[in-house]
């Protein structure tokens, strides 16, 4: 791999991540070609840091539905009051059998 090939790959890799300035002096200082990706790195850049704000935003507008969700189903709960009982535990409960020398219990 001769040095152009380097310089080449170096100058490739400064304008994918977005080093337009040390890319613009590599062309300059290496006497390359520059790149037709240069024109538009300011553009991909501004549209990376936009994406990154949106998944931020739309990450926290679903952190905060989760909490309104949890927030109403509590007070969705409180304002039906306790729950009732399950059927189970709902039956009277087992008496033993009467052998006439028990009072009946209501």
């Amino acid at each position: 791999m001769d040095r152009s090939d380097i310089d080449a790959l170096v100058l490739d890799y400064l304008v994918h991540e977005g080093y337009k300035t040390a890319a613009e002096k590599m062309v300059e200082e290496a006497s390359l070609s520059p790149p037709t990706e240069l024109d538009h790195v300011d553009d991909r850049m501004k549209k990376q840091r936009q994406d990154v704000k949106l998944t931020r935003v739309l990450k926290l507008l679903m952190w905060l539905e989760k909490q309104l969700a949890t927030k109403l189903e509590v007070e969705t709960l409180d304002w039906m009051g306790p729950s009732k009982p399950s059927s189970a535990s709902s039956a009277s409960p087992q008496t033993k059998p009467d052998n006439g020398d028990s009072k009946p219990t209501s």
